[in-house]
């Protein structure tokens, strides 16, 4: 058998996975699959929902075939894998040993974000509010975890499966907001966790940021971003710090209403409360 993730980032979704994936991947002794979402261990023996995924076995191993021996840490982002309720098991079966990290953000935070990513892509054509209604009938009616704004923020419910099949000390969690205010501190503590050099210090920039698309060349883009060809063809040859450029300019950032921001927070408060006494951290912060 060739090398396996010996840590996973299993989320949360629009909390800064991608930008952790970016800097961890600069750490000479972390192996990143090439892959950064393959979410195998959400969709293992189903149809690829997207060509980027993995779902067999064999292919998942081979992502991470060019590890060498220099790289301590092995490790994929998929965040998918704090939410999906039968991935605990899968990941628990086919990697007893691995260390698990989730990044969480505020979940009214994360739901607007959610949902203005997907208006980005043009995949959403509801309102917030409108979708935040229409969650349950979607998701009975089998639409894609991209749509299940509400859900994906139960974070300690979430994590709570995990710590029933890996002990606590093998699952590190931090939030959002240190990533954003102490990224040096953070990626050092994470690097302790991993058990690689924790003075390394990767070049910081912000990844996979949101924002609706702005006038006619907005709608442009808005449309484009749906051709996962036209995507690649510019990643690989307009530089990212171009493209930020870019996206700032046709990318507007809406406001969550706050009427609408505080009927989540109470629809979150008993998982806020219980997530704290987990972490051993104060969330008041999530509760205003």
């Amino acid at each position: 058998m060739g090398k396996l993730p010996n840590f996973l980032i299993i989320g949360a979704q629009k909390s800064g996975t991608t930008s952790l994936y970016e800097y961890l991947r600069q750490h000479p002794q972390v192996f990143m699959s090439p892959v950064k979402e393959p979410h195998f261990f959400t969709y293992e023996g189903e149809p690829p929902p997207s060509p980027d995924m993995v779902t067999d076995w064999f292919t998942y191993q081979q992502l991470f075939s060019a590890a060498k021996e220099h790289h301590i840490a092995i490790g994929e982002a998929s965040p998918s894998y704090l939410h999906a309720e039968h991935v605990p098991e899968r990941i628990a079966h086919y990697l007893p040993e691995v260390r698990l990290i989730a990044i969480l953000r505020h979940p009214a935070e994360r739901a607007f974000s959610n949902w203005v990513h997907n208006v980005r892509n043009g995949r959403e054509h509801l309102s917030f509010c409108e979708a935040l209604a229409a969650e349950d009938d979607r998701i009975r009616q089998g639409y894609s975890y991209a749509f299940w704004y509400k859900y994906k923020g139960f974070y300690y419910r979430h994590l709570s499966r995990y710590m029933t099949l890996f002990p606590r000390e093998r699952i590190c969690v931090y939030l959002f907001d240190d990533l954003r205010q102490q990224p040096l501190a953070l990626l050092r503590d994470v690097f302790t966790f991993l058990g690689v050099d924790p003075d390394f210090q990767p070049r910081l920039a912000r990844h996979n940021v949101s924002g609706i698309p702005k006038g006619v060349v907005g709608k442009v883009f808005s449309r484009l971003r749906k051709s996962r060809a036209l995507r690649e063809v510019v990643k690989k040859s307009v530089p990212e710090s171009i493209r930020a450029q870019i996206r700032s300019r046709i990318l507007v950032r809406p406001q969550m209403a706050e009427d609408v921001r505080q009927s989540l927070i109470a629809l979150y408060r008993e998982d806020i409360l219980r997530l704290q006494d987990f972490l051993n951290r104060d969330l008041s912060h999530w509760l205003r």
